[in-house]
């Protein structure tokens, strides 16, 4: 996108500094840089006017010389700085966005990935070598046990055995 009138007069202003400058001056930069169109052409006088405009919105006599010389005003300065801080949040923020789909095209990737791995997992049979296997009787007979504990046991001995502390 090409820059406006404004922000083209506005560094011109800022590239000449305190040396100053006339609208004289500016016309001929402009026509040279291709900011006005050339002195030929039909809207060379609405487009100087413009200019003109701007030139005198945006510039103040110098009050440190005798000549006639016109220097960009504080303010506008700043507007440029403000521009360009502007532009320059601007490509971040793109930037941002930009790096925003691709993590979040990384992490859909991943998402998708492990629900595979998954997947994978849990419909592969898994043999072990040497594997202990239990049958039903032997589930029984561990219950069976278990009902007659021997920590049980040790807690009914303990009991009988045990004298109180006066």
């Amino acid at each position: 996108m090409s820059e406006p009138v404004f922000i083209k007069l506005l560094e011109f202003g800022e590239k000449i500094g305190l040396v100053g400058t006339n609208f004289d001056a500016v016309t001929e930069w402009a026509v040279n840089s291709g900011v006005l169109p050339p002195v030929s052409d039909q809207a060379y006088a609405k487009q100087k006017y413009l200019l003109r405009d701007l030139f005198f919105e945006s510039f103040v006599l110098n009050s440190g010389s005798t000549e006639s010389v016109w220097v960009l005003k504080a303010e506008y300065y700043f507007r440029l700085l403000e521009f360009r801080e502007l532009q320059e949040s601007r490509a971040a923020s793109q930037a941002a966005n930009r790096n925003s789909f691709i993590a979040i095209g990384i992490s859909l990737s991943a998402i998708i990935f492990s629900i595979y791995a998954a997947y994978i997992q849990v419909n592969t049979p898994v043999s072990i070598q040497g594997a202990v296997t239990i049958n039903e009787s032997q589930i029984q007979a561990i219950i069976e046990s278990n009902k007659a504990s021997p920590d049980k046991q040790l807690h009914e001995d303990a009991a009988k055995n045990a004298t109180p502390v006066n």
